[in-house]
């Protein structure tokens, strides 16, 4: 009886509503046919009609008094279970533990009803009421983050919702406020799948740089709906033209996990920005997502609101896969979608996957691919480059192996400081930063990619082979940001590399004889991981006799040598003749330059030591031979125990034999160094007549090799013995001043008498 009651009371509902909206039906019906087009069918309790209107009808019909809103009248299918499979999510992030972890979301939206039997095992932090009136913002949850074995979403094993009310410009702007400062799990990824206004009016809005500062200062990513404008220019809308975040446009999956037959959806908005920048960023399944709602089972969300989480859960993702920051999360998302086309027209029978990198007015960098962004997920560098200064630019280079059709992406922020619910006063010019791939072998570049106006750049290569990425600065940065951080994402194995260095070796005689002709020459060894292309190796200081300077070497790989020889005149007097040996190589699109400087012994004759004793101190490497010629390397001395000021903690005497006895002059020659300022060297040559040590010199050492000549104190003839031609030297060294360095050395490149 009960039961007969309800019913009766319902059918009398159901009545009394009808005949009450009847006249608005029939009204409407008219208005409807008049305009071409037809009504199929009708609903009292929520007063709806169904049917058919042309096109180019729809902006006047939706206007009618009596419409309060107009929508696709599609036929749901359960989706989000064959975006599993058709995003790569099943073999890729999940297959290997990466669900969201400890990782959380953050919906900025109608609200989430957060009883909902998918969602409610994640804790929740809100700014509002823990329902939703409107069902949207519980749908975008679900892409996100539903537990549900069927419409299981993207980062399901995350952590924490946080959700903010969206809606007005204001109202959007408190909610993002409170997700990125208010909440303690602060979330990797907000969605906003909310469209503010068709962005053909300014190119970047102070709504939009409210997003980028956000983004910029918190290190949290927005996703954003494109909006459903549908075909044509510019008909993304704000806060889609904001640098930072990542705007996604709507794939219709048909249902279907192979990708090649997944279509854009017509109402997709489409780029570019009013500026003619690069949004949308990427496009992603949206159309008949099933997902959660706000009576606590499952329909369908369609439009670019549901695209967008599922680039927000990729986000998270890569988060949880190890990338750091919001620019290097989106540099491989970008770099691991398939590049998509729309040739062009309104139409989408003839879009279809390219190969290689292309951005598209419609579908941004491409058709989102999560297998491909796990299995490439680490290779990414998130690196940063200083600002250049004095007109100059600065670069850094990566090696490895690119495939035909691979490609790298480089991504950077828009510096904008956060200015909490209001409108940023701080925007940043945007940083250039250029990329470009060089074949390794042939030092051409294959890929160039150099917008001025875009903080996203992309390359690809059209042929196998070894290759160097150059991330580079074009023109100056703004004077607020000294360093640029970015996020470079590659394909294959990549190293960083600090560009080309050599090693220089010099190699000269002994001694010279002034105005001599020598053969002397330089050892130029590539110890970085790039091959040096177009080496020049010169030498000055010196007349050259014979042999080209520069020499040219076309190509010296990693890890081998090449030898530069030259015969030239010794300069006219004795003493030390500088050369300077220069290696240049034009590599990648820069120059790379190294020297050395090496000395030349130019007398009569110069005699080395033959022997020696350590006094005091303790030798830190090498041996005597070490100073027979000037070639940085070393016979060093650590400091040893004194017991009083006075004495030299490095002392040593250095003995040899002249081959003449008579000399018009001899001196002392010694090219020595410390390691820390306030050292002092103290020359004393032994005088055989009188039998005593006297000083010949004293010199506050360099930590630079200097070469210091001290001439005999005396008649030369005093400072050797007429029978043996015996000479010797003591070498004492010792702190004049604060050390800030222990132990210090003591190091000596050359040691010998000018005899003339």
């Amino acid at each position: 009886e009960i039961d007969r009651y309800d019913s009766a009371r319902i059918n009398e509902i159901g009545r009394r509503i009808g005949m009450l909206v009847a006249s608005d039906l029939s009204a409407t019906d008219t208005f409807i046919r008049s305009r071409g087009g037809r009504v199929d069918g009708v609903t009292t309790v929520v007063t709806a009609m169904f049917g058919v209107v042309p096109n180019s009808r729809i902006r006047e019909i939706a206007a009618y008094p009596r419409i309060m809103s107009m929508d696709v009248d599609a036929n749901g299918a359960p989706e989000l279970d064959i975006q599993k499979t058709s995003l790569g999510l099943v073999t890729g992030f999940w297959a290997n533990s990466f669900t969201g972890g400890p990782l959380d979301v953050g919906v900025l939206d109608t609200g989430v009803q957060q009883s909902h039997t998918a969602l409610n095992s994640h804790p929740f932090e809100t700014n509002f009421s823990p329902n939703d009136p409107d069902g949207h913002g519980t749908g975008i949850a679900g892409i996100m983050a539903s537990t549900h074995a069927t419409y299981t979403g993207m980062a399901f094993g995350c952590d924490t919702i946080s959700v903010a009310q969206a809606g007005a410009n204001a109202t959007s702007m408190s909610g993002l406020n409170y997700l990125v400062t208010g909440t303690t799990e602060k979330p990797e990824n907000i969605n906003y799948s909310f469209g503010n206004g068709r962005a053909n009016d300014v190119d970047y809005s102070p709504f939009d740089q409210f997003f980028d500062g956000a983004i910029d200062t918190f290190n949290i990513m927005v996703s954003k709906s494109t909006g459903n404008g549908g075909y044509g220019t510019t008909t993304i809308t704000h806060p889609a033209p904001a640098f930072n975040l990542l705007a996604s446009a709507n794939m219709d999956d048909l249902n279907s996990p192979n990708r090649a037959v997944h279509v854009i959806t017509s109402s997709s908005s489409r780029g570019p920005t009013l500026a003619g920048r690069k949004k949308p960023d990427i496009t992603a399944p949206g159309t008949n997502s099933m997902t959660t709602n706000r009576t606590g089972g499952f329909s369908n969300l369609g439009g670019t609101s549901s695209a967008s989480p599922h680039t927000g859960g990729g986000i998270v993702l890569m988060r949880q896969l190890g990338a750091t920051t919001t620019y290097g999360a989106k540099a491989v998302l970008l770099n691991a979608a398939d590049a998509w086309t729309d040739n062009n027209t309104s139409t989408n029978t003839d879009d279809g996957p390219v190969v290689g990198s292309l951005w598209n007015r419609t579908f941004g960098w491409g058709y989102l691919d999560l297998g491909e962004a796990y299995a490439n997920g680490t290779d990414l560098f998130e690196d940063d480059i200083a600002a250049p200064t004095g007109g100059g630019r600065n670069f850094k280079l990566y090696r490895g192996q690119m495939f035909t059709g691979e490609k790298a992406t480089l991504v950077w922020n828009r510096h904008v400081v956060h200015n909490g619910t209001n409108n940023p006063t701080q925007v940043e010019g945007l940083s250039n930063l250029d990329l470009v791939v060089y074949n390794r072998q042939t030092n051409t570049a294959v890929g160039t990619s150099n917008s001025a106006i875009d903080n996203v750049e992309q390359i690809d290569v059209d042929a196998d082979g070894p290759v160097v990425l150059k991330v580079y600065t074009t023109g100056t940065f703004d004077p607020q940001v000294p360093t640029e951080f970015f996020g470079l994402a590659t394909e294959e194995d990549f190293a960083a590399s600090n560009g080309i260095v050599f090693a220089m070796t010099p190699n000269l005689p002994g001694t010279a004889t002034p105005g001599a002709n020598v053969q002397v020459s330089v050892d130029v060894t590539n110890t970085s991981n790039l091959p040096a292309h177009n080496v020049n190796v010169s030498i000055t200081g010196a007349t050259v006799f014979s042999g080209a300077n520069p020499q040219v070497f076309a190509l010296i790989p990693p890890g081998q040598t090449a030898n530069a020889v030259w015969t030239i005149t010794a300069q006219g007097t004795a003493g030390q003749q500088a050369l300077t040996f220069q290696a240049s190589s034009n590599s990648y699109g820069e120059t790379f330059v190294n020297s050395v400087i090496a000395n030349l012994n130019v007398g009569d004759s110069l005699v080395n030591p033959n022997s020696h004793t350590v006094i005091a101190g303790t030798v830190a490497g090498g041996s005597l031979p070490n100073v027979n010629v000037a070639d940085n390397v070393y016979f060093s001395f650590f400091p040893g125990i004194v017991f009083s000021s006075s004495q030299a903690p490095v002392l040593v005497e250095l003995r040899g034999n002249s081959v003449q006895a008579i000399p018009n002059s001899l001196a002392f020659v010694i090219e020595s160094a410390g390691t820390s300022a306030n050292l002092v060297q103290t020359i004393e040559m032994f005088d055989y007549i009188n039998q005593v040590w006297v000083q010949a010199d004293v010199d506050t050492l360099t930590t630079t090799d200097t070469t210091y000549t001290a001439n005999a104190p005396g008649p030369p003839t005093n400072f050797i013995t007429p029978a043996t031609g015996s000479v010797a030297v003591r070498v004492g060294v010792k702190p004049n001043g604060p050390i800030f360095v222990y132990p210090w050395t003591y190091r000596i490149d050359l040691a010998g008498w000018a005899v003339n």
